[in-house]
């Protein structure tokens, strides 16, 4: 994310000079590769101050046998990544508290989303043994609390 009094130009460039991504000003979302080299490059017509603002995601966070995980969400775009793998089988809610809204997404096994939505999900059911993928993510920066209620 860039913050920026004037309009200013970004682009991003891998080792070998490849363009890979550019735009004026605002936020926008890369992906790039762990352990790469990569340039960074600002420009802007007027002189202006700025601030860059670099988000790394988090790592994929396994909550099985827990019943809350707090977190923060600290740029547009993160998706904070959780596995669970309930230990027996039922019907489990997924509720989020949070200063901001989050869309939760559940993934089965096979990486079909079984629920999506704002701020919490339905209840869904859940077979004991197999490992769910649980993606929580905003627009807003905003702290929040997930909440397992089985």
């Amino acid at each position: 994310m860039i913050e920026c009094d004037n309009t200013l130009w970004i682009e991003i460039h891998d080792a070998d000079s490849g363009y890979i991504d550019g735009r004026y000003g605002g936020s926008g979302l890369v992906s790039l590769e762990a352990g790469e080299q990569y340039a960074i490059m600002l420009g802007s017509a007027d002189p202006c101050s700025y601030r860059l603002v670099i988000g790394v995601p988090n790592a994929i966070r396994d909550i099985s046998g827990q019943t809350t995980a707090s977190d923060e969400i600290r740029f547009a775009g993160q998706n904070n990544r959780y596995t669970f793998t309930p230990s027996v089988s039922g019907c489990f809610s997924f509720d989020i508290e949070s200063d901001g809204t989050i869309w939760i997404e559940i993934y089965d096994a096979d990486g079909v989303c079984i629920d999506s939505d704002y701020g919490g999900s339905r209840p869904v059911t859940l077979e004991a043994g197999k490992q769910y993928s649980i993606i929580l993510s905003s627009a807003d920066i905003c702290s929040y609390v997930l909440t397992i209620v089985s």
